[in-house]
């Protein structure tokens, strides 16, 4: 008898609530009648899985995510995610399938750097053609790889095309003047433009070495803006700015939108080399009458290794154990015969020696630098706006004991270092906030796999796309690659 009542019991309570659900349910409410610009704002928030998840949810959340504008809101939130790349082409072109897929790599990309879970990659061989690289760079967004030659001829290469052949860029010539004097190019860096609508960015091509007396050495910057087919670049051909010097050797050279800044190391070796700041206005400005061209002295006796410019103006200089910074305004206020010291100065112990330096890099409304000291610690460097403020320098981690034998990260970005030692590929990624007061560290342990004819001990890494989660690697000696992509 008391086991039907319990039955009985449980039956009733059930129905009970069932009726109040029903009662809930019909009364109230749900998440789907609210206005899609709503839903849009809601799910701009989730990650890869959740937004995949909400599209089969029902048919007013499928709908809501096929809207352009719910993509040009994830767009927009994945460019401005710290290391995240700008689209490279014009944004009302595109298809929502294709702005899906390139929102959506993103997200993947950014949630396995910052878990613990285990990175996986899929792996691409591509082989470089004939033209032989000499130096190489990745350009944001993961697709595009500018290479110079032995010779001086400048290359890119569409890494998300099957078949990567080279498109010649521009060629500066190997030879100077009517006199013929050989002058190859085969240095150079890069400057980004940070608000074109497609990718677009200028070269600064140099000869490092000392001269002989009397001959004289270029610096030329050319500038490349992607098509609006998305498919190849163009080139000015002609360079927007070219400078003779005679002598001095240009050991770095960094440039911004209308500034370029050259170390030049001068003197003999009897009375010692010195470092000089060169810097020139190589494009008009409406601010001022006539262009600066300053060659300075510096208090600095130390020899310099890295040279960038902010996106205000300001010179990031970095010696064995210094950083120095110094501004345009500086180098516009100097006194003829009078030595230029830096606005400010990070000076670390002797055996603190900065083995990297990254491209100082806009975030969170202030300048950033990260770099590497003793092979293994890694730093980050909030910059100062102005003379009054002062570097905010903290570390983000260090690099364990027993992570191989290499002593010095191969690669370094704004977001991950990485470094190859036998068949592992050892990955750092960090994160902070702006007052560096909450910081946090991943370190991921990957197993290359193995593949057809490939030694890995014989590639160097070349270049970190965080924001894509693409890892390049490239040959020490033959003309060929991998591309390791986050799956």
């Amino acid at each position: 008898m008391l086991p039907n009542i319990i039955l009985w019991l449980l039956s009733y309570v059930r129905d009970l609530l069932r009726a109040r659900w029903h009662q809930i349910s019909s009364s109230q409410k749900t998440i789907s009648v609210l206005p899609p610009e709503v839903l849009c704002e809601i799910f701009k928030h989730l990650d890869s899985r959740g937004l995949l998840a909400t599209k089969l949810t029902c048919k007013t959340f499928y709908n809501t995510t096929r809207s352009r504008q719910f993509w040009y809101r994830l767009v927009e939130s994945c460019e401005s995610i710290r290391g995240g790349s700008k689209i490279n082409e014009s944004i009302n072109r595109l298809a929502i399938l294709d702005l899906e897929r390139w929102v959506m790599r993103r997200l993947r990309a950014y949630e396995s750097w910052f878990s613990d879970a285990p990175l996986a990659f899929r792996a691409r061989q591509f082989q470089c053609s004939k033209v032989k690289i000499g130096q190489s760079k990745l350009l944001p967004g993961g697709r595009w790889l500018l290479t110079s030659t032995p010779h001086g001829q400048y290359f890119i290469y569409d890494l998300d095309s099957p078949h990567t052949e080279p498109q010649l860029l521009f060629d500066p010539g190997e030879y100077n003047g009517e006199d013929r004097t050989r002058d190859e190019l085969t240095y150079f860096s890069v400057w980004v433009n940070p608000v074109g609508e497609t990718l677009s960015f200028r070269v600064v091509v140099w000869r490092r070495g000392r001269l002989l007396a009397g001959r004289a050495t270029r610096t030329q910057i050319y500038e490349a803006t992607l098509e609006e087919d998305g498919r190849k670049f163009l080139s000015t051909g002609a360079p927007l700015y070219t400078s003779l010097t005679y002598g001095d050797n240009k050991s770095r050279i960094a440039i911004s939108d209308k500034y370029l800044a050259e170390i030049w190391t001068v003197g003999n070796g009897e009375g010692g080399f010195r470092p000089v700041l060169f810097v020139c206005q190589y494009m008009a400005d409406e601010g001022f009458n006539s262009r600066l061209e300053v060659r300075a002295d510096l208090v600095t006796t130390g020899v310099l290794y890295h040279i960038y410019m902010t996106l205000n103006d300001h010179i990031v200089v970095a010696g064995h154990n210094f950083i120095e910074i110094y501004t345009i305004s500086q180098f516009r206020s100097l006194g003829e015969q009078e030595k230029l010291g830096p606005l400010h100065r990070l000076q670390f112990p002797s055996a603190s020696s900065i083995s990297r330096l990254v491209q100082p890099f806009p975030y969170q409304n202030f300048l950033w630098a990260v770099f590497v000291i003793r092979g293994k610690e890694i730093r980050v460097m909030r910059i100062p706006r102005n003379a009054s403020d002062h570097p905010l320098e903290v570390t983000l981690g260090c690099r364990s004991q027993d992570w191989g034998r290499l002593s010095d990260p191969t690669f370094i970005s704004q977001t991950a270092t990485a470094s190859l030692h036998d068949q592992t590929m050892d990955v750092l990624t960090y994160s902070w906030d702006k007052e560096l007061t909450e910081r946090h560290f991943y370190a991921h342990h990957y197993q290359l796999p193995s593949l057809p004819e490939v030694h890995w001990s014989d590639f160097t890494i070349e270049g970190v796309d965080a924001a894509t989660g693409r890892i390049l690697l490239l040959h020490d000696s033959e003309n060929s690659g991998i591309i390791l992509d986050i799956e």
